[in-house]
């Protein structure tokens, strides 16, 4: 007798299947899923967006910006772990 066996009951689909759905359901409806992403305001640097959007012309130009800095910054890493002669 498998592990599966024991633990959701004989070798029908059906027997599997609705075990299965019961043992993956969540128990409160605050449980946090992909689609649920609960409320983390406190330690959240950028909110969440409740729907999908596009960004607006200046939210745009602040990310490439942001891009630009985070390239920047590892190219300068990798300079300087390069210098250090460890490679």
């Amino acid at each position: 007798m498998g592990a599966m066996t024991a633990l959701f009951g004989g070798d029908r689909s059906d027997a599997i299947s609705s075990k299965s759905e019961k043992l993956t359901s969540p128990t409160d409806s605050k449980v946090i899923t992909p689609t649920n992403p609960g409320n983390f305001n406190s330690i959240r640097t950028t909110p969440v967006l409740d729907s999908p959007r596009y960004f607006n012309k200046e939210e745009a130009d602040a990310l490439k910006d942001l891009a630009k800095e985070k390239t920047d910054g590892a190219k300068q890493a990798k300079r300087a772990y390069n210098a250090t002669g460890r490679n």
